[in-house]
């Protein structure tokens, strides 16, 4: 099916039948024609194209962002955070290690919530943009979950501080650590599936 013309200067779009009727139940909702509404998201996916992000990645983004703040997650300068840090971790560096085990916890009790079994597919995404990492390269499947990251302005304890986050998420997700290996800004982790079994009486 083709998105109909309106003036002289439009040209036709061949789009699946499919595509075309989610478009036009969405702008019916909008209160727009199928063109307009069509138009006006085009336009935004050339606006994401221009500053260098597609829109699937924008997308993505912003859903991750929502997440995060609905969690709870505020913005706080690296700087000032890495003092804090280095100040608890020359007292109570335990202490330190083990709350930000128990927020990835909770954090991974959230997103297992929100979306289920797909959860594990959401992690790489959350810990890039609510980590402002460089990299992040996640693989997983029913068994086994090998994830790396790297960010050149991580420090050492920031570096040791998001991996016992990251054990801490992936606990609530059925995962406990298998290996870690981590320098300041590098880390990988693997990680296992536990399978819990239940005695009846």
């Amino acid at each position: 099916m083709m998105i109909p013309e309106t003036t002289s200067d439009n040209k036709l779009l061949s789009l699946p039948e499919e595509l075309l009727d989610r478009l036009q139940r969405a702008a019916t909702r909008k209160g727009l024609s199928l063109a307009a509404y069509s138009a006006e998201n085009l336009e935004e996916a050339l606006r994401a194209e221009d500053i260098g992000m597609p829109l699937g990645e924008a997308v993505e983004s912003h859903r991750i962002h929502r997440v995060q703040l609905a969690a709870g997650a505020i913005q706080v300068p690296r700087q000032t955070l890495d003092k804090v840090v280095k100040a608890l971790y020359s007292t109570e560096k335990e202490v330190t290690l083990s709350d930000w085990d128990e927020a990835g916890r909770w954090n991974g009790e959230y997103l297992r919530t929100l979306f289920g079994e797909n959860a594990i597919d959401v992690i790489g995404g959350a810990l890039k943009v609510s980590w402002n990492l460089d990299e992040v390269e996640m693989t997983h499947d029913e068994m086994k979950v090998e994830l790396r990251f790297a960010s050149f302005s991580l420090s050492e304890e920031m570096t040791e501080l998001l991996v016992s986050y990251v054990v801490g998420l992936m606990a609530p997700l059925g995962y406990e650590k298998d290996e870690i290996d981590f320098i300041r800004g590098l880390a990988k982790l693997s990680f296992k599936r536990v399978f819990h079994t239940y005695n009846r009486r």
